[in-house]
């Protein structure tokens, strides 16, 4: 079993701090924008078991299912914990395993 997380992206610093101490504990699955130019992306994401670049900008609904948007970034999935990471890879994208 896996917790899946997309935390509000104006506040991803302390969400992506609080998935990475989880993920050590639990699978944890994590969608958000890549920002691998942050320090806090980098710092967050060392520990992560894996990470998949989705091929394709996510598209958002609103509460009746209609589209509202896309996102205005490249969007990832990270993954902590093996269950978390075969799971990420059912969806298109790059699959990239953490060597550490």
């Amino acid at each position: 079993q896996s917790v899946f997380v997309n935390f509000p992206y104006s506040d991803s610093k302390s969400w992506l701090e609080k998935c990475s101490y989880e993920g050590r504990l639990t699978d944890v699955i994590v969608l958000c924008f890549v920002r691998s130019d942050t320090q806090a992306w980098q710092r967050n994401v060392q520990n992560c078991t894996g990470i998949n670049l989705i091929n394709r900008r996510i598209k958002f609904l609103n509460s009746e299912g209609v589209e509202k948007g896309n996102g205005n970034a490249p969007s990832c999935l990270i993954a902590w914990g093996e269950n978390a990471f075969k799971r990420i890879q059912n969806v298109d994208g790059l699959i990239f395993r953490n060597s550490k």
